[in-house]
């Protein structure tokens, strides 16, 4: 039995498609072992020079701080040290006599701390 050489030249063209086609699905397949490069973000800061120099890992909280110390910046406002949330008055003037200047009285002060020691 003899082939014609298109005949041939056809064959041997779907067999490389089909390789091709099989290796482009195994390579856009995951990998089974879930390994994957991931590399660290990159900012750029101008140098003295003007040239953009990498930074990995610079975030933008790190760039504020350096903001504050080279502008002589306060920092963030802290949270106050105490709050004071409730204040309960209670006057006992039922044995309050005419004329009288003084009752019992008793002050009662909820206070919510957000720090550790002493408050002011």
């Amino acid at each position: 039995m003899r082939h014609s050489s298109s005949t041939l030249v056809a064959c041997l063209a779907a067999v490389i498609a089909a390789t091709v086609g099989a290796v482009a699905q195994d390579a856009s397949a995951p990998t089974s072992t879930g390994v994957r490069e991931v590399m660290p973000e990159l900012y750029y800061i101008q140098d003295d020079a003007g040239r953009l120099v990498p930074v990995p890992g610079f975030q933008y909280r790190d760039f504020v701080e350096l903001f504050r110390l080279k502008e002589g910046l306060a920092g963030p406002a802290l949270p106050p040290a105490a709050v004071l949330e409730r204040v309960s008055v209670l006057i006992d003037a039922s044995d309050l006599a005419i004329g009288g200047t003084s009752c019992p009285a008793e002050v009662t002060c909820v206070v919510r701390q957000s720090r550790g020691g002493w408050t002011a």
